[in-house]
């Protein structure tokens, strides 16, 4: 019988673990090298930050590493020794090299958000990330560069409104914009803290119940995990609240006395 429980509770922990990770993740699947969407319908268009005449739309921006990167968003461009490329470097002897093709841009979740990878060459690949920042304030996009981060490997950082999840469509922003080159993020702190809050409300709730029903057989109210505690909670919310208010009510009553 021992047996049999153990094997329910870590069926139960899997469970409530991967639940977790649904609640508490969403991937945006690449719908083209320009665009991915998340499953509530909601999408990521850089199609306008984009140059469409074949030249970068970020330009010789500065490396942490000392050379110079040009990117520009869904359509290739060309510049130095780099043809029809999506991200270009420019190291300190002006020698040029692509470090990122357009056709196999590749959308997901990195550990910074949501992030646009590329890949050049043949063999051993050069690998480019471009780590989209949401932010609503945004209008006019930055690119900064971290530069080489590791052997073949390059990360490029832009800022704009258009990574907030349906801020924009292949035009540009849906509402007008209001800002200039970045602000405040689009997505606050305090809705981070609160969604993941809300995700471990859900698992605290989803499997205390179960452990309660099937673990130790509880059948109506006893299935809210640490009931007592929860039943008695306004209790001490009301003896606290009184507590602290106490010494101002008697401190009142001897003015009054005066």
């Amino acid at each position: 019988m021992t047996g049999r429980r153990h094997l329910v509770y870590w069926s139960l922990l899997l469970g409530v673990s991967w639940l977790g990770s649904v609640c508490c993740q969403d991937d945006c699947i690449g719908q083209d090298q320009c665009s991915c969407q998340y499953s509530d319908g909601r999408g990521v268009y850089l199609n306008s930050l984009g140059h469409t005449d074949g030249t970068p739309a970020f330009k010789d921006i500065k490396g942490d590493d000392g050379s110079v990167y040009s990117y520009n968003p869904c359509y290739p461009f060309s510049e130095g020794g780099c043809e029809q490329v999506a991200a270009c470097q420019t190291n300190k002897i002006e020698q040029s090299s692509d470090i990122g093709d357009q056709q196999t841009a590749q959308f997901g979740a990195g550990d910074s958000g949501l992030e646009v990878g590329y890949t050049a060459g043949r063999g051993l690949l050069t690998a480019t990330t471009v780590q989209l920042v949401c932010d609503l304030h945004a209008c006019k996009p930055i690119m900064t560069a971290q530069g080489a981060t590791g052997l073949n490997s390059f990360t490029l950082t832009l800022k704009t409104v258009c990574a907030c999840p349906g801020a924009c469509n292949e035009a540009g922003p849906l509402k007008p914009c209001t800002g200039g080159g970045g602000g405040g993020g689009g997505i606050s702190g305090g809705v981070v803290f609160l969604i993941i809050f809300a995700c471990l409300l859900l698992i605290y709730i989803i499997g205390g119940v179960s452990f309660m029903k099937f673990v130790r057989r509880a059948e109506g109210k006893e299935l809210l995990p640490n009931y007592g505690f929860w039943s008695n909670l306004p209790g001490y919310i009301k003896s606290g609240t009184l507590f602290v208010i106490s010494p101002c009510r008697k401190k009142s009553a001897s003015y009054n006395s005066i």
